[in-house]
């Protein structure tokens, strides 16, 4: 005794496929989306009818979708803020890093001029090195 599908539960299959549910009602066939209200219902006789309907309603159905991209998220306070911790020092790392490479190395006995002369500014300052400071006290 082999069960071969009828005609109806290989349309119901079918569509279900697509995202349609196909339903058997007494005298008609009635089309609707998967997650459809009532009101958004088809009904028809025919189940040639029914399919043609079924499968212009899932031409017609707006592409899902694609599904976001799920982030981490700490479920503790503890852990989240261990988690912003954690961002916080690769930041000032990555900071940290960043101006090392621009800057040059320095000797760590030499200090930086807060200010650079250039022409008869730098003259005068390197005359002013060379006087002797006057005594305030004999």
């Amino acid at each position: 005794m082999s069960d071969t599908p009828s005609a109806f539960d290989q349309a119901v299959a079918a569509l279900a496929r697509l995202g349609i549910m196909l339903q058997r009602q007494p005298g008609e066939y009635s089309i609707n989306y998967r997650n459809g209200s009532d009101a958004m219902a088809e009904r028809t006789d025919a189940l040639d009818q029914a399919i043609e309907i079924g499968r212009s309603m899932a031409a017609a159905r707006k592409p899902l979708k694609p599904a976001a991209r799920r982030r981490y998220r700490p479920r503790t306070p503890k852990a989240y803020n261990r988690w912003l911790r954690k961002k916080h020092n690769r930041q000032q790392r990555t900071k940290a890093a960043r101006t090392a490479r621009r800057q040059p190395t320095r000797r760590h006995n030499e200090q930086p001029c807060p200010f650079s002369l250039s022409g008869k500014a730098a003259q005068a300052f390197k005359e002013c090195e060379r006087e002797p400071v006057p005594s305030l006290h004999r």
